[in-house]
Formats: structure tokens, C-alpha cells, sequence
């Protein structure tokens, strides 16, 4: 047991070190890397998020396990020595130790990205967001978002569809990256956030096909999840979707709702 603690703290320090050498030696890189090579970087930087995401969540799920399990396993308060109890006391503090690194380097990625952003430079309108290609790699990080959705990985997705918005809001793409940065918040429960968010599509690209899908689900979300819920809000978005999108196809669905909110 306490070689398997030592070994997932060496990878996570050996991961540490290696997004320190990577966001340290960033900027000697800046002065010769063509903005194809940042792109492929930030790329890069997302799929590690991911991965990372992924390897924190099943740790954590393992320490649940080990801890549930050592508690079932040990008569603590009946060892009289206190030996159960100290060596239970240094797992617990291994443990949260390798939460502590994890953060470390969830940090440093975040401080990578910035960097990232500002070597990127602002998008320019007119210009496809001044990155040639820029549809193209629009489609590669929305398709790495939806990726990284279905396997888990809310806010690594999320980075990826607010890249797609950061190269230009006038894309096809545009009004489906802002709806799933809505369903990001949705899945890590943060619903006041997510209808917020899915109200943009709405209010920004009110022609686009993802204009009623997003005011009805802001509308599902506040009817359901909010925390107090929200009728009076739920009622204002799905009656916007009857009257605006009157044939769209969640037209139907935001009818039958409505009938069932308290009035």
C-alpha cells in the first residue's frame, strides 16, 4: 500500500516538473515559434488537461476507496499501542499531500494557457481571428471538447470551446461552442452559471438553430436545478422559445413544460 502512495506521488511530481520546464522555458520559445507551433501547443495543453482531469478523478475516487476501506479494517479506538492510529494518521496526510501536488499542477497548467493566450494574440475581426486555417482549427477544438465531454472532463472541454469563441465569434461553430460551455456548467452542477451562458446563444446568435435548443434547456435548468427553483424565470425563457421559434422543434416540448409550471 505504501509503495503504490510513493509511486503515484513520484508521477505527479515527475508531471509537476514537467509543466514547470514547460511553462519556464516558454518564453525562450516565443521568439521563433510560428503561431502554427502555438496552436499545436495549446492543442497539446488540452489533451494533457484532460488526461490529467482523468487521473485526478480516479485518484480521488481511490482515496475514497482505501480510506472506507482502512476504517472497516481497523479497530482504531481498541489499539491500545496507537499504533493503527498513527500509521492511519501518516496515510491520511500522504494522501492529501498528492491532492496538494495535484493542484500544484493544475496551476501550473492554468499559468501555461495564459501564456499561451497572450503569445496567441486577440482575435482581429475580418481576419478569421488573424490564424490561418482558423475554421479548420475551429472544428479541431470543437470536436476535442465534445471529446472531452463525453469522457468526463467538463472544464478541459470547456477551455476548448472557449478557444473556438476566442478565434471568432462569426463561425458556424460559434452558437454550438457557447451552447456547450452551458452544458459544461450543467454537468459540474453549477446551473445558475449554465443558464447564464446558454442565454448568450439566445441573445447573441438568435437566427442560429441552437437559439431554441439553449433557451429551452436555460428554461429546463431553471425550472429544475436551480436552488431555490426559478418558475418565473423558466416561464419567461420557454415562453420565448414559443414565441420566438413557434416552429422550431423545441417549441413542442417548451409548450408542454410550461403547462406544467406553478403560476
Amino acid at each position: 500500500m505504501g509503495s503504490a502512495v510513493s509511486y503515484t506521488l513520484t508521477a505527479m511530481r515527475s508531471r509537476a516538473a514537467w509543466v514547470a520546464l514547460l511553462v519556464g522555458g516558454l518564453a525562450s520559445v516565443t521568439g521563433c515559434a510560428t503561431k502554427k507551433d502555438v496552436r499545436t501547443l495549446h492543442l497539446e495543453l488540452l489533451d494533457m488537461q484532460a488526461r490529467q482531469d482523468s487521473a485526478v478523478r480516479a485518484l480521488q475516487a481511490e482515496n475514497r476507496m482505501l480510506m472506507d476501506s482502512l476504517r472497516k479494517a481497523m479497530n482504531i479506538t481498541q489499539d491500545a499501542s496507537g499504533q493503527t492510529s498513527h500509521r492511519f494518521q501518516q496515510l491520511e496526510t500522504t494522501l492529501q499531500q498528492t491532492q496538494d501536488l495535484v493542484g500544484q499542477v493544475m496551476q501550473m497548467g492554468q499559468q501555461l494557457a495564459s501564456r499561451l493566450d497572450s503569445f496567441t494574440g486577440p482575435a482581429q475581426p475580418g481576419l478569421g481571428g488573424g490564424v490561418s486555417g482558423a475554421g479548420e482549427n475551429q472544428d479541431t477544438l470543437y470536436a476535442l471538447g465534445v471529446q472531452y465531454m463525453g469522457e468526463g472532463s467538463y472544464s478541459t472541454a470547456r477551455q476548448a470551446f472557449q478557444a473556438v469563441l476566442a478565434v471568432s465569434r462569426t463561425h458556424e461553430r460559434a452558437p454550438d461552442a457557447q451552447f456547450q460551455i452551458g452544458e459544461t456548467y450543467a454537468a459540474e452542477q453549477e446551473y445558475e452559471r449554465a443558464v447564464q451562458e446558454l442565454e448568450v446563444v439566445g441573445e447573441e446568435w438568435p437566427d442560429s438553430e441552437r437559439a431554441p435548443q439553449a433557451l429551452y434547456r436555460a428554461g429546463l435548468i431553471a425550472a429544475d436545478s436551480l436552488s431555490p427553483k426559478q418558475p418565473r424565470k423558466a416561464r419567461e425563457l420557454l415562453q420565448t422559445v414559443v414565441d420566438r421559434y413557434g416552429s422550431s422543434p423545441s417549441a413542442g416540448p417548451a409548450r408542454t413544460k410550461l403547462r406544467s409550471l406553478p403560476r
